[in-house]
């Protein structure tokens, strides 16, 4: 049977039987992949070391039938810190979460979001960031990728342009920002500075993700309404929602 060399990073894990686990591991080529990973609960077993939440390793894959199972690994990156900072651990997850509800979409740019992915969990572990700025920048430019960008400059509804308003409300089943027109019984108001903040936020690189720092009432008004927009577009509950709202 043939073997798969392939980058990934663990995007979620799962025990299975008395010492397997179960990986899916996100890739640049492939996009997400479901591995199994026999006996790594095992006192000892090395393999555990590939089978951890965020884990970057070169994965050898063994090919049987369509499924995946891990023949060995070279470990790059374990990103070890974010396990040990609740705000970090929230936010990396949260990061996670969102590529592993995205990645049975059809329209999803592997090599583009896992570059995305990896800089975010770099930048969200190794830098004095607030974690919460980078986890939205991420979701944000990950749903540009993705191809759900909110309407950020013209009215969701009327098309009308947002660019001088000083008011303005959000509405996630309409896909956008509302003109204060249109916004007639959304009770989800969103403010100029941070409509702006997303508009820069998804014009920023990879390598840019770090300059974000959002004043703490943009972050606070953006992270309910970002949890619910992806929520509303990839029609699938985040369970990392809840756990970053504990943050602001």
């Amino acid at each position: 049977m043939p073997l798969l060399t392939v980058d990934g990073i663990v995007i979620k894990n799962a025990d299975y039987k008395e010492n397997d686990r179960m990986l899916t591991v996100f890739t640049p080529e492939y996009g997400a992949l479901g591995v199994s990973v026999k006996g790594c609960r095992k006192k000892g077993n090395t393999n555990i070391a590939c089978s951890e939440i965020f884990s970057f390793c070169e994965f050898v894959l063994f090919e049987n039938k369509g499924k995946y199972s891990v023949n060995s690994f070279s470990l790059k990156e374990a990103f070890y810190p974010l396990r040990e900072d609740f705000d970090k651990l929230s936010c990396a997850s949260f990061c996670c979460e969102l590529v592993y509800l995205s990645s049975d979409h059809g329209n999803v740019k592997s090599d583009a979001l896992f570059s995305m992915l990896y800089y975010a969990l770099s930048y969200i572990c190794y830098t004095d960031n607030n974690p919460l700025d980078l986890a939205l920048c991420f979701a944000f430019r990950a749903l540009l990728e993705l191809g759900y960008a909110p309407s950020l400059t013209s009215c969701a509804i009327c098309g009308g342009d947002l660019r001088q308003s000083t008011k303005a409300a959000f509405s996630s089943t309409h896909g956008g920002a509302l003109c204060s027109k249109c916004a007639g019984g959304f009770d989800v108001h969103i403010s100029v500075l941070s409509l702006e903040a997303v508009r820069r936020m998804m014009k920023l690189q990879d390598s840019e993700m770090r300059k974000v720092v959002l004043p703490p009432e943009v972050r606070e008004e953006l992270l309910p309404l970002t949890v619910e927009f992806c929520e509303t577009v990839l029609e699938r509950k985040l369970k990392s929602g809840k756990t970053i709202g504990k943050i602001v």
